[in-house]
């Protein structure tokens, strides 16, 4: 720190110093370059005006002989000159300029010639060393002539030198005066700053604010080190308040999660005694429930007379339809407690939708709706899946889709997307439809678009979350469209492997393009106008 007045490029107190020093030795060199201009000016006025009297006194004896023209008389009024070491030429002149006497060491010099203009710069007395003075010569108040001295100025060196020396010697001491000022800025100025750089590059390079700037006093560097020591502390306290926080939060977290996990293990094992108690419910049931719609159907089936045996059909189909609750209960249950296990054995698609339709074929026809499906030629005759649990699947879309369909017609499509290979499964109705607000929960458990579906068509509204269940268990996703009073499609796009391929039906060139089926149903009619592929034999 010593030395770093000498790195200027580095130094705040280099710079500094070098300011102040620099600033001084500039005033001091104008200081004595109008100290000695001005000495030397006062020099040449008082050699002049010495010169001038002397000349007075010279024009004053030689009056009269210069009026008479007596050249001898002039030249000896002049003879005086020679007691004056200073004057080294002295000459008489008539008025028209010519000269009556002179006396001198020499000649007047033609250089001399230019002092006539009375030019007292300190370049020109340098360099003629000369210096001339003239007076007029009056004799009975008529000039008569005039007297022109010529003094030497050899000493006006010694003068120079001499203001140039006590210039300097003022110069070096404003110099020192100048350095100790920008010593004492330094120490009062510099080193506190200094200071704080030191502390503000610890703290950066350690991050510990706990380190504090030294307060040199009262004024602005003072204030400056002051607000770094608050920012420091208000850093310091800050990140105390944060650790206290973070061992408070991890401590909190640690009991949110202990007190989550606890009601994890809670809710899983009411959630494994729930699904206990509704399969063994539903077994329960289920088993005196089969014996009930035997004896209800055998009792249906006897010689009753018309109204007893009409009981007895209630009571049986009461019983198919609380025996296919007690099945969706028994379903759910076994999803929600990760019991349901599949199989992967070939399967047929187009069994699938024939079972489907076969099965609800007396339902669709009691109720007036046209079922028909239909089965791309491009599906596999054969994948690897579970059968009973696929058939389940197009089974509840089958039987909501009747459920909320009172006229019109119901079909059954399968397809296989050319893009990504997956079996799509689509039922569609021409029924009630369901409001887009609900369409977002219509897979969840317990739900249907609203009370009045299950006052009107009954159910629990489990048949569709289980078959949700079961396509994501096969790695699928479920669908749904709909639009209210213009019906609804529900589909399945479930990923599969090929057991065995599609096999297209051939049609040899005699049998005809195309036949004509009489049918009522669209349904039906949309089925069969899609002809299958054909390949020559």
């Amino acid at each position: 720190m010593h030395l770093a007045w000498l790195r200027p490029r580095r130094s705040l107190a280099g710079r500094l110093a070098l300011a102040v020093t620099g600033a001084v030795t500039a005033a001091l060199v104008l200081a004595a370059a109008l100290s000695v201009w001005r000495e030397v000016a006062r020099y040449a006025a008082d050699k002049q005006a010495a010169l001038e009297a002397v000349a007075q006194v010279f024009a004053h004896g030689g009056a009269r002989a210069t009026a008479a023209g007596d050249a001898d008389g002039a030249a000896a009024s002049l003879r005086a000159i020679g007691q004056v070491p200073s004057i080294v030429y002295g000459a008489i002149e008539r008025p028209d300029g010519s000269v009556l006497a002179e006396q001198g060491i020499g000649l007047r010099l033609t250089r001399d010639a230019a002092l006539d203009g009375a030019d007292l710069s300190l370049l020109h007395l340098l360099a003629a060393r000369s210096l001339q003075a003239t007076a007029p010569i009056v004799e009975n108040g008529r000039p008569v002539g005039r007297v022109v001295l010529i003094g030497e100025t050899d000493d006006i060196l010694g003068h120079l030198w001499a203001a140039a020396e006590n210039a300097a010697l003022a110069a070096l001491l404003a110099v020192a005066i100048g350095v100790g000022v920008s010593l004492y800025l330094q120490r009062s100025v510099t080193r506190p700053l200094a200071a704080l750089a030191r502390t503000m590059e610890a703290v950066r390079l350690r991050h510990d604010y706990a380190q504090r700037a030294p307060v040199a006093g009262d004024d602005e560097v003072g204030a400056l080190a002051r607000t770094f020591n608050d920012l420091l502390s208000a850093v310091n306290e800050r990140d105390h308040r944060l650790a206290a926080h973070s061992a408070h939060l991890e401590a909190e977290v640690s009991a949110r999660t202990a007190d989550l996990s606890e009601a994890k293990q809670a809710a899983d094992a009411a959630n494994a005694a729930k699904s206990a108690f509704l399969a063994t419910m539903s077994h329960e049931i289920r088993t005196p429930m089969n014996g009930v719609l035997v004896m209800a159907e055998l009792l249906a089936g006897s010689d009753l007379p018309a109204r007893q045996r009409r009981y007895a059909e209630v009571i049986a189909r009461s019983g198919r339809s609380l025996l296919a609750i007690i099945n969706d209960i028994l379903d759910f249950a076994k999803v929600e407690a990760g019991k349901l296990e599949l199989e992967r054995v070939p399967v047929s698609p187009a069994e699938l939708a024939d079972t489907a339709v076969t099965l609800f074929a007396e339902r669709a026809r009691a109720a007036g709706l046209d079922l028909a499906a239909e089965v791309g030629p491009e599906v596999p005759r054969a994948i690897l899946g579970d059968p009973v649990r696929l058939g389940q699947v197009v089974s509840n879309f089958v039987s909501n889709a009747l459920k909320f369909t009172e006229a019109g017609h119901v079909s059954v499509r399968m397809a296989v997307d050319a893009g990504d290979g997956c079996l799509v499964i689509a039922v569609s109705d021409t029924g009630i439809g369901i409001p887009q607000d609900k369409l977002a929960t219509i897979f969840s458990a317990f739900s249907q678009a609203d009370q009045s579906t299950t006052r009107r068509f009954g159910g629990t509204g489990l048949g569709l979350s289980i078959a949700r269940q079961i396509v994501a268990a096969m790695e699928g996703t479920v669908a749904v469209t709909s639009r209210v009073g213009a019906g609804s499609t529900f589909t399945a796009r479930i990923p599969v492997t090929v057991a065995e391929p599609a096999r297209p039906v051939r049609r040899r060139d005699a049998v005809p393009a195309a036949i004509v089926l009489d049918t009522a149903g669209p349904a039906t009619r949309a089925a069969l106008r899609h002809p299958p592929r054909r390949s020559r034999a």
